[in-house]
């Protein structure tokens, strides 16, 4: 059964890796995290000397606590200068794990709202939309895609559903 709220929390070990690996391209001095969930991607930026800020639509959300600004909201409903209001400046970089249900929705606020990197965990099918290949990528194509191996488990018992993951940088 899928959680109403879309809660399929980043697992901490994987949010340090994909932060690890995107920091050799791309350091940050601040980003901004849309779905702030149980915190791995909040604590894997701030491991890297990172200010984050950001929101969840969760209440109760355990990575609205880990840092001195968000806000309970959708992100997508979020306006550039209500980010950077949140940030408490210009928005350097958008970094998470959306919800997969609006990933492209997010995925596009993302880049208008971002000054210079969105850097989002997404399931590997997401590049294989017809209607992604001739509006997304063709707009707004990744800088790099880093896939994901071996395939993550989100739910906490090791299991996986079955997809292939990957890192995508624009």
């Amino acid at each position: 059964m899928r959680d109403p709220l879309d809660r399929y929390y980043t697992p901490f070990a994987l949010a340090r890796s994909c932060v690890s690996v995107w920091w050799e391209h791309a350091q940050v001095r601040a980003a901004f995290e849309p779905s702030m969930g149980g915190g791995a991607f909040v604590e894997a930026l701030q491991a890297h000397g990172v200010t984050v800020a950001g929101c969840d639509v969760d209440p109760d959300a355990f990575g609205l606590r880990a840092v001195t600004s968000s806000t309970i909201r959708d992100f997508a409903t979020l306006s550039r200068d209500e980010c950077a209001r949140i940030m408490g400046q210009p928005v350097e970089a958008v970094v998470g794990n959306p919800p997969y249900d609006h990933a492209e929705a997010h995925v596009r606020h993302a880049i208008d709202v971002a000054d210079r990197h969105v850097l989002f965990l997404l399931r590997a099918s997401f590049l294989g939309s017809r209607r992604r290949i001739r509006g997304l990528w063709r707009e707004h194509p990744p800088r790099r895609v880093w896939w994901i191996c071996p395939r993550p488990s989100f739910t906490g018992d090791g299991k996986t559903d079955g997809a292939e993951y990957a890192l995508f940088w624009w």
